[in-house]
């Protein structure tokens, strides 16, 4: 009797299908149901150059979870940063599911469905941390290097739905 063994995919496009959330108007000072573009991913097996200190650029952000094997990266970026690191395991009661922890969003892949989810939330929370927390300073200092949103105009938060197919 012969068996033949597949081999799972090592990277995927994803494509999301749906997408909405809300966006901070600066001119009213509120936030307001938004509809979004239909944006692309490549979902993606980490290597061991990915992890390189010399080689992966990075890889500062993988080491902070070392069990990572997966992440999404922006599609068709020349040089994609990791959105969202992902544990992949096959031990788990939900194998077939990993789960991504946010660098930049949250996402959750099902290996079954190939459907995915991501998540951009705390935007609200976040609005205006370093103006709040009377450290006026730094905030002036990483809104002029722009690592820090304007109080006045946060990120929005989004949620995106879609399916991914091996590429």
């Amino acid at each position: 009797m012969a068996t033949s063994a597949v081999a799972e995919p090592s990277q995927y496009l994803c494509v999301v299908k749906e997408a909405a959330g809300l966006q901070y108007g600066s001119q009213n000072s509120a936030w307001q149901p938004q509809a979004f573009e239909m944006r692309k991913y490549t979902l993606r097996r980490l290597t061991d150059d990915d992890r390189n200190h010399q080689r992966g650029k990075w890889w500062a952000l993988l080491d902070k979870i070392p069990e990572a094997n997966w992440a999404f990266f922006e599609f068709g970026s020349d040089t994609p940063m990791p959105l969202s690191i992902c544990v992949d395991d096959p031990k788990s009661v939900l194998a077939e599911r990993f789960s991504c922890k946010s660098v930049v969003f949250d996402g959750v892949f099902d290996k079954e469905s190939r459907r995915f989810e991501t998540i951009y939330h705390g935007s609200h929370i976040s609005q205006g941390f370093f103006s709040r927390r009377e450290h006026p300073e730094q905030y002036k200092y990483r809104l002029s290097r722009g690592q820090e949103d304007p109080a006045s105009h946060p990120n929005d938060l989004f949620i995106e739905l879609g399916k991914c197919a091996p590429s």
